[in-house]
């Protein structure tokens, strides 16, 4: 099996983030974001041999149940590093928390503890078009009835583990290792 390898999810998102890449929905029932983050997960840790993927991460039904799921593992952290996921609430709905990889942090001391860092994210949104009455093609039928399509957005956040946003650090790093041998 592959294992957890935090930079082949990041080579999955800028590639996808490169291509401006529109997705389509499988899970109409969970956040795009979310959906997002475990499908790159899943694919990018497929094993051709085994036939299986080793992607550690369950697929949840919200960002929050994902917070659960990651704090009961022990996997949320202080410092967000490449190949986090970063749940971080939206700008536009302070009640809506998006699920972003953290692609590459820019700036790692800007406080005295170290947990704000400007960091480059790559994320999805649902993209939402209205649909012509001659636009009834078999693909875009078949997206809808799967839940829609998401687009792959990029951008630069600052970072504040501090206050509201979620490192979630699903791999393990090399003194981790050795401290559990």
């Amino acid at each position: 099996m592959i294992p957890p390898t935090p930079l082949l999810l990041v080579a999955g998102a800028h590639v996808l983030a490169g291509c401006a890449a529109v997705l389509p929905r499988r899970w109409g029932d969970v956040p795009c974001s979310l959906e997002f983050v475990w499908q790159l997960g899943m694919v990018t840790h497929f094993d051709l041999h085994r036939g299986r993927s080793s992607w550690p991460v369950p697929l949840v039904r919200s960002p929050l149940a994902l917070r659960d799921a990651a704090a009961g593992r022990g996997w949320c952290r202080r410092r967000a590093e490449a190949g986090d996921l970063l749940l971080f609430r939206d700008e536009g709905n302070d009640q809506r928390w998006t699920v972003g990889v953290v692609m590459v942090v820019m700036d790692r001391h800007l406080s005295l503890t170290g947990e704000v860092r400007r960091c480059a994210l790559a994320w999805t949104r649902e993209v939402r078009e209205s649909v012509d009455a001659t636009e009834t093609h078999e693909g875009h039928e078949a997206h809808e009835a799967a839940g829609g399509r998401m687009r792959v957005e990029t951008g630069v956040r600052w970072v504040n583990t501090e206050s509201s946003e979620i490192a979630i650090r699903w791999y393990a790093q090399p003194d981790e290792v050795e401290r559990a041998a």
